[in-house]
């Protein structure tokens, strides 16, 4: 088990893979990050406004032996950005480093990240997380409803449109069942050919759906949160 008093792995039965105590501190880390699952971080500290010390605990269970396995980082006395930074860096090199098949659930990665901190610390690291890290990981992505068509016989050829943006994706769902039973209402008798997806939805003229149809489809893109 862990001797360390303040590990919340204290009381649990350790890894039994290898002799952990006789490895150096290169070598432990190294089992750790080839065998660790479940990964779980705990961060020691107080503020994240003032520098002290501070440890990061990378907790989890070995996926050979399944007992728990741990590793202490002491983290440098930063603050601000720059500490919640050097800490994403941290644990995003552990999830990526103990991926045997190179594919990182970022989201689980992210709520990880976030669970670190205190209920008061929370909101400002969302704020933060918000503009510095790839929205991939923390779900910044936004939903918008595109429209598009065309009728090559009257001309027609408008632009894509955009019916609306949503930032969670079942709401933009929702809306497009809406929008397509609204459609279906007033759509040309010339078109006889309908194809739904779960995200997209199209009517076209059966044989010449190239240059007569209508779509309705929601695309992803990164939130910009740029100001200025």
């Amino acid at each position: 088990m862990c001797e360390d008093i303040n590990c919340p792995n204290k009381g649990k039965a350790f890894c039994r893979c290898r002799p952990l105590k006789e490895m150096a501190a290169e070598e432990l880390l190294r089992h750790v990050l080839d065998s660790i699952t479940e990964i779980h971080p705990f961060l020691e500290y107080h503020t994240l406004t003032e520098p002290e010390p501070r440890t990061l605990r990378i907790l989890g269970k070995c996926r050979n032996c399944s007992e728990a396995l741990c590793y202490c980082l002491n983290v440098e006395p930063l603050t601000g950005g720059k500490l919640l930074e050097r800490l994403f860096d941290a644990i995003l090199r552990v999830f990526y480093a103990s991926a045997q098949d190179d594919e990182v659930d970022r989201s689980v990665l992210f709520k990880a990240y976030l669970q670190m901190f205190h209920e008061g610390d929370k909101q400002y690291v969302k704020t933060w997380s918000f503009r510095h890290i790839p929205p991939e990981f923390s779900g910044r992505t936004i939903y918008t409803i595109v429209r598009s068509g065309c009728d090559m016989d009257r001309g027609a050829f408008p632009e894509p449109t955009a019916e609306g943006s949503y930032l969670v994706k079942d709401a933009a769902i929702k809306e497009l069942d809406r929008l397509v039973e609204e459609e279906k209402k007033v759509i040309s008798p010339r078109f006889d050919h309908e194809e739904r997806g779960k995200t997209w939805w199209e009517v076209n003229e059966d044989g010449r759906a190239a240059v007569h149809f209508t779509r309705l489809e929601i695309m992803e893109s990164e939130l910009n949160t740029d100001e200025g």
